[in-house]
């Protein structure tokens, strides 16, 4: 439920604001409480105000900020990243222009997605390694077992390394 502005708002925010409880922010944004404090913990996001109760109060503009953290943990970012793309919620720095937080945004993105063609390119490189020693096991040592089964592994065997036992 929506609560008004106390008296203890910074003055940049009227009194008919209607701020959010960090229960509703929480559920407006699909995450949990427990969420919404770590990352106020981590300077991500930060109370508009405290109600006369000292709840934390946050302007409806704050989902979006949530919706943005959340979208780019799916991405795989880590929270120092996200830090880093979306800067400090404490700071009172004007507010980057359209342009800028595009450019950032996209920066970010290409960072991201360069750094997932790596991950890509290891894995595949992993996968043909397993495949060749699945070869190896099936051509080589499977005969030779087959052909000598109570003969352990020839120590001189240059197959002998992918053998676990």
């Amino acid at each position: 439920m929506p609560l008004t502005l106390t008296q203890q708002a910074p003055a940049a925010v009227t009194h008919s604001a209607q701020l959010l409880t960090i229960g509703a922010l929480a559920k407006a944004c699909h995450t949990t409480v427990r969420t919404l404090r770590y990352y106020e913990e981590l300077d991500l996001i930060a109370p508009t105000a405290r109600s006369q109760g000292r709840y934390r109060l946050y302007h409806p503009s704050s989902a979006k900020r949530v919706a943005a953290i959340l979208a780019l943990q799916n991405l795989s970012y880590s929270l120092e990243d996200i830090a880093a793309i979306v800067g400090p919620a404490s700071t009172t720095q004007q507010p980057q222009s359209r342009q800028n937080q595009v450019e950032g945004t996209r920066q970010a993105l290409l960072r991201q997605q360069a750094c997932l063609e790596d991950k890509l390119n290891s894995l595949h490189t992993l996968q043909q390694a397993l495949a060749n020693k699945l070869e190896v096991l099936s051509t080589v040592c499977q005969p030779c077992q087959a052909a000598n089964p109570s003969t352990p592994c020839c120590p001189a065997c240059e197959h002998q390394s992918i053998h676990w036992s």
